[in-house]
């Protein structure tokens, strides 16, 4: 694979978004969580199997990003985070879900139908954002529009297609974390430690 200036440049401004072992985490800990919870929950779920499924997984994703802040750090260098960057991974995902869930509530739709379709839409932002780089993206948002699509059309509030839904986006969070990964590893050992940060120095 031949590395140009622009892809390296690319890495840099989008390394934060790149270190995709930590989707993988995230959608490991998903499908783990929520496919036991399927399996133990009987054929009819309850709302607590969700809770506990999502209480399991963030003891797995709170050490693992702690570990994770190390590993990228030793292997890859250190590169401060553009603000940008520290809102989409701070804020994002969660406000996505909270807000998402209040709208749900005040236009009485079906639970977690609307985000999942938000997140399907933020995917398919990203592909076309770094297209051609990161197309992956289209798989995911294709994932997430299929599970907010199930849940419209499911039964209402219906536990297992919630748990069945974030099993999905779990393993969909997988594939496009390892090719984010890839993508920001095979450029960087085509380069010296330091190349990235005097990179990203020329770039902010």
């Amino acid at each position: 694979m031949h590395v140009t200036g622009e892809q390296t440049r690319f890495v840099t401004e989008r390394y934060w978004e790149l270190q995709g072992l930590r989707s993988v985490l995230v959608g490991g800990a998903f499908v783990a969580a929520f496919g036991l919870a399927l399996l133990l929950g009987g054929p009819e779920p309850s709302e607590f199997a969700e809770t506990l499924a999502f209480a399991a997984a963030m003891v797995a994703i709170l050490p693992g990003m702690f570990w994770l802040d190390r590993y990228y750090a030793n292997v890859f260098g250190q590169i401060k985070p553009s603000r940008s960057a520290r809102r989409a991974g701070l804020f994002v995902l969660p406000g996505v879900l909270l807000a998402s869930m209040f709208v749900e509530r005040v236009l009485e739709l079906r639970p977690r139908t609307l985000f999942f379709a938000s997140m399907a839409a933020f995917e398919l932002w990203i592909a076309f954002r770094d297209w051609p780089r990161r197309p992956h993206y289209i798989g995911g948002a294709a994932a997430a529009a299929l599970v907010s699509a199930l849940q419209f059309r499911g039964p209402a509030n219906s536990t297992d297609m919630q748990l069945a839904g974030f099993f999905v986006m779990g393993a969909a969070m997988v594939i496009t974390g390892m090719r984010d990964h890839q993508l920001l590893e095979a450029t960087f050992h085509r380069n010296r430690p330091g190349d990235l940060q005097r990179e990203h120095a020329d770039t902010v």
